[in-house]
């Protein structure tokens, strides 16, 4: 979509980042301070619309409730390094500035209702937040990470509180980012987290200044949307709550039916013969179609209360709700990631299975951490699958099938030979229709 681009230069200043790697943008090589000429842009409505749409799908504790400034970082056309004696090309690559005009009188009608300086917020409460999310995204990184907030690689963000501080010395913000690896300069790695400007703006009530510039220059070449907004919090049990009301859009709820035909579906391709001993059946019969999954929370390890699964996943497990959004909440690389399998789930791509829900209440008394996995067969007959053994009793049994066959004895696989004429005792299974 075409970008709304100034004709005129932008001038920005940015102080010396040393260390290794440097304290601000992550960079492995110090940089020297470097004045950057660049062209500002601004998104078209429509693709802020779908900026905020994209975060309010991965980054759904956090609900924009006001949008003070948005914009792209753009190509730098000329770079100027004030020591000469440290020039480097390579960095940076793109800039960006934007303002808030009377950032005390904007943001505190909302952080004098409910805000607070402390890590952990509560339920209700109002922070300034900035975050980024690249312009476009490949198929090679959808595959990667969910479209989380995400700094551009080697960020250096400085705020300027007065119009008349402009050339003079800035204030530099610690971000969470990505660091540059010093065995290849070309791989970043690391976790990102929005800048929380909240407390800086409280400290700014006692100059109260007219203006706020904020000022970024990054060493990514792709360009990136920013967005400077108060955001209210949302904890995971409330967002919890809100999926399981009844009309909510975006929690599919699968009947019992339509889990089973689901099931159904699955099961074409999982298959089984099992051949008989009995020489009157011709020597084989064809197994009723089935298929197997789990009772167990992959992530907590404990029964699921509330069974859910991805819309897209191609399996029948569940997870639990409560535990997938609170573990989400967390930064982290493999946020959003299916506690099964290899996709990313959004909040509104889950599925509600009612048929697990079902056989969870019918079987709750014989679920423990070792007996949880279920087989389900196209006679909608529901079994505990007996749990799998450990080392120690597969050594015990091979020792005692040994020991029968020593004696002439049919070893059942049960942890007792029987003779040959022994019938095994039948199999206890439950109609969930």
């Amino acid at each position: 979509e075409e970008l709304k681009t100034s004709n005129c230069k932008t001038v920005s200043q940015f102080a010396k980042d040393s260390g290794k790697p440097t304290t601000y943008s992550c960079y492995v090589q110090e940089r020297p301070a470097v004045k950057v000429e660049y062209y500002k842009s601004l998104p078209s409505q429509k693709m802020n619309d779908r900026a905020s749409k994209r975060l309010a799908r991965w980054e759904p504790y956090w609900e924009e409730c006001r949008v003070f400034a948005t914009g792209v970082t753009t190509p730098v056309q000329e770079r100027t390094f004030i020591d000469s004696r440290k020039k480097i090309s390579d960095t940076p690559n793109t800039a960006a500035s934007f303002k808030l005009k009377h950032p005390v009188t904007s943001t505190n009608p909302y952080l004098e209702m409910r805000s607070s300086s402390d890590k952990t917020p509560v339920d209700g409460e109002y922070r300034v937040l900035i975050r980024m999310l690249p312009l476009k995204v490949s198929d090679y990184q959808k595959k990667k990470r969910a479209d989380c907030h995400i700094w551009p690689i080697g960020t250096y963000l400085q705020l300027r509180s007065d119009p008349s501080q402009s050339g003079k010395k800035a204030t530099p913000m610690v971000l969470q980012q990505r660091k540059q690896q010093t065995h290849d300069l070309n791989a970043w790695y690391g976790i990102c987290k929005h800048l929380d400007l909240t407390s800086y703006m409280k400290s700014l009530s006692t100059t109260s200044p007219t203006e706020l510039t904020i000022e970024l220059c990054c060493h990514d070449k792709e360009p990136y949307m920013y967005s400077l907004a108060v955001c209210k919090y949302k904890s995971p049990a409330i967002l919890s709550h809100q999926l399981l009301e009844p009309g909510n859009p975006w929690l599919k709820r699968l009947s019992w039916e339509a889990s089973f035909a689901k099931a159904k579906e699955m099961m074409k391709n999982n298959e089984v013969s099992l051949h008989s001993d009995d020489e009157n059946d011709g020597g084989g019969n064809s197994a009723p179609k089935r298929i197997n999954f789990s009772l167990k929370d992959p992530i907590s390890k404990l029964t699921i209360k509330t069974p859910v699964r991805g819309r897209q996943c191609r399996h029948f497990s569940c997870f639990d709700l409560d535990n997938y959004l609170h573990i989400n909440e967390v930064v982290s690389g493999q946020r959003w990631k299916c506690a099964h399998c290899e996709l990313f789930v959004s909040y509104q791509e889950l599925e509600y299975c009612g048929l697990t829900k079902q056989t969870l209440v019918q079987l709750k008394d014989g679920i423990t951490s070792d007996r949880h996995m279920v087989e389900l067969r196209e006679d909608k007959t529901i079994e505990l699958i007996k749990p799998a053994r450990s080392r120690s009793e597969r050594a015990k049994s091979r020792l005692e099938r040994e020991k029968a066959a020593k004696n002439g004895q049919k070893y059942n696989n049960r942890g007792d030979s029987r003779g040959q004429g022994a019938k095994a005792a039948p199999i206890e299974i439950v109609e969930i229709d």
